[in-house]
């Protein structure tokens, strides 16, 4: 990403959050291709995941 960054001239502030969303793209792929997970985007989703007896996946851009 970083060479990427140097090549197109985006700031961190950019490398920043293109990199949450990609993490965000990666928790919904993830939470659709197994049964039992699911997306959370804040502390308080992801405790009321677990508690229903399922795998939390992190969504950080929100």
């Amino acid at each position: 990403m970083r060479s990427c960054q140097q090549q197109l001239g985006f700031g961190e502030a950019s490398a920043h959050r293109m990199a949450l969303l990609a993490m965000d793209q990666l928790a919904w792929a993830v939470a659709g291709v197994r049964p039992g997970f699911e997306v959370g985007t804040a502390e308080e989703a992801l405790r009321a995941i677990l508690g229903r007896g399922l795998v939390a996946v992190w969504a950080p851009s929100a």
